[in-house]
């Protein structure tokens, strides 16, 4: 949350995410208690917030530092940074698997800067229907 912070530095992004990692806990607890939604650990659930991208270098580069330099975050180290793309489906349906691979791979190319994404550890998990 401290990187999260200092990289966003605006108010009106900031308001929608949770204050402290205590404030996130809680609404994950809270949540999963009021919807009743299945999970692996018992009445927590997992939240997800969106990042602008153009806050996306600064914040994994101070969060990959506060690693580094906090032996209690040694487990961490050498962390991936995970994207997902869920229920997109309708986006990218085409007459052919090539086709719609291809249409995926023109926005992939519009929104990823291949300096950051290395081939061999990207991986597209394509779902027929």
């Amino acid at each position: 949350m401290p990187a999260l912070a200092k990289v966003v530095g605006n108010a009106n992004q900031l308001q929608y995410y949770p204050a402290s990692a205590q404030v996130a806990q809680l609404n994950a607890t809270v949540l999963s208690a009021e919807t009743f939604a299945q999970k692996e650990v018992a009445r927590e659930q997992l939240l997800k917030y969106a990042l602008q991208p153009e806050s996306l270098d600064a914040l994994w580069t101070l969060v990959q530092e506060r690693i580094a330099d906090n032996p209690e975050c040694a487990r961490f180290t050498n962390a991936t940074l995970f994207a997902h793309s869920k229920n997109t489906k309708l986006e990218f349906m085409d007459n052919s698997l090539t086709s719609a691979y291809g249409r995926w791979e023109q926005c992939w190319a519009r929104v990823a800067d291949p300096q950051f994404c290395s081939r061999d550890r990207t991986y597209v998990d394509i779902g027929k229907q």
